[in-house]
């Protein structure tokens, strides 16, 4: 029986299990059945462990080494071996049955038993694809999320010049026709504030409320015919500020100094 190699080498981390193999030939006539034994069976899982090889041929064992939960040291040294020992099975030619068996083969095959013991050797690397992957993982979402971001600000400006427009649009009748309900609704609420004074007489109440609504009519009417003249001429490009005084604000102005020189007078 050749065994090769003649020590096992494991690289890494030993972070995560690693494999190695070992191949054994059969260069007698008859077949052997062989059987694999190590000195720390809870940290390694070979395959197959126990089994026949042909006369001349090869069969390849896996030995598997689980990772450790920690890193090992640099300086650490393993004691670990393997022995391989095989002997004639001339009445077996079952594979699966050598492990069961192996108590009677010895005792009939004693004197042509071999040994073969391996060595285990660790070779501590440093992992240094982390840091790489790492730096490789953000830029790849780096540039996956500024398209996404860009769109989004796209977007939101489309949406808000939008909105703009939709506020420039509104046309300058309606703005007037808010200012001349507004200057009506303050005039009808002092009207009211008077008519609720009860120390003054109803003549005078009746006399200022005349002479408001008089007022009143006088400023609509020159409202109206403005906003006429308004909608017949040309639009103006862009919002300019007006000079002097509006038209609700001088009703207003008159309606409270009416009130004022009633109350003084």
């Amino acid at each position: 029986m050749e065994v090769s190699p003649n020590a096992l080498t494991y690289r890494g981390t030993f972070t995560e299990p690693s494999t190695e193999y070992l191949e054994l030939t059969n260069t007698s006539s008859e077949p052997l059945a062989f059987k694999v034994k190590t000195t720390a069976p809870k940290l390694y899982c070979v395959r197959p462990n126990a089994s026949i090889v042909p006369p001349g041929e090869t069969v390849k064992i896996s030995l598997i080494l689980q990772g450790f939960t920690q890193p090992l040291p640099k300086d650490y040294k393993c004691k670990d071996k393997f022995l391989i020992v095989s002997l004639p099975c001339t009445d077996l030619d079952d594979p699966s049955k050598v492990g069961e068996s192996w108590s009677a083969l010895e005792t009939k095959y004693k004197e042509q038993l071999l040994q073969k013991k391996l060595k285990v050797n660790f070779v501590i690397e440093e992992d240094d694809k982390d840091e790489s992957q790492i730096n490789d993982t953000s830029y790849l979402n780096a540039t996956q999320s500024a398209p996404l971001d860009a769109s989004a600000l796209g977007a939101a400006g489309a949406e808000e010049e939008k909105v703009n427009i939709e506020d420039r649009s509104v046309p300058k009748e309606t703005n007037g026709s808010i200012y001349h309900e507004n200057a009506k609704a303050e005039a009808d609420a002092i009207a009211q504030a008077v008519t609720g004074n009860k120390d003054v007489t109803s003549q005078e109440v009746q006399k200022e409320l005349e002479a408001s609504n008089a007022q009143i009519n006088n400023l609509s009417e020159k409202l109206d015919s403005n906003e006429t003249a308004e909608t017949r001429a040309a639009p103006v490009a862009g919002d300019e500020p007006s000079s002097g005084i509006s038209i609700p604000l001088a009703v207003i102005l008159v309606l409270i100094a009416l009130l004022l020189g009633w109350y003084l007078f």
